[in-house]
Parts: C-alpha cells; sequence; structure tokens
C-alpha cells in the first residue's frame, strides 16, 4: 500500500505506477480512473474529494471540491456517466459528468 496504486495488463506486464489513489474503481468505458483522494491524521479522516486520473497518470483532476463534506468509496455506473458515492455521515450522493468532455 505503501508503493500507491499501480495499473498493468491483465497479465501484470507493462505496470505504471499513478501514485496513491484510494478505492479505484473504472469509469464504464475504462478511460478513467476514478477515486478518493483523502487525508487523515492516523486516527480519523480529515478530508476526501473524488478525482479521476487517466490508465497511465498522465492526466488528473478533482470531480469534487466540497470543503465540509467528506466524499468517499465511489463506484460508477455500468450503464450511465454518473458516480455514486457516501459521505462520512452515510449520505448518497450522485454526481454526474460528461465523459465526452474529457
Amino acid at each position: 500500500m505503501d508503493r500507491g496504486t499501480f495499473v498493468s495488463d491483465v497479465d501484470g506486464s507493462h505496470a505504471v505506477r499513478i501514485g496513491r489513489r484510494d478505492a479505484p474503481v473504472w469509469t464504464r468505458d475504462g478511460r478513467w480512473l476514478i477515486y478518493m483522494a483523502d487525508s487523515d491524521d492516523g486516527h480519523a479522516i480529515r478530508s476526501s474529494e473524488i478525482a479521476y486520473v487517466s490508465p497511465d497518470g498522465t492526466m488528473s483532476g478533482k470531480l469534487t471540491s466540497t470543503p465540509g463534506t467528506i466524499e468517499m468509496y465511489p463506484q460508477c455506473s455500468p450503464v450511465s456517466d454518473e458516480i455514486v458515492c457516501s459521505t462520512l455521515e452515510g449520505e448518497i450522493l450522485v454526481i454526474t459528468y460528461d465523459e465526452a468532455s474529457r
């Protein structure tokens, strides 16, 4: 875990280290990884946003920017451009994105 997240071919070849990306999931077309960009103090989660990264790690950004709300554990819809995640308080959030615009 201290080495971060890797993306590779199914047989393990061509591994690319893309850094720390917690709870990563693929978008429905496989072009992006969605993950939680979180920070903690060793005891409690202090912040978390939902972010994206390309499989080669060259492009990344945040999908949320909500100080005071901790979004966690994203899941991508297999049929639409939507991501579901939960907050630390247990709320369920739906994020709609436009796959074509990135």
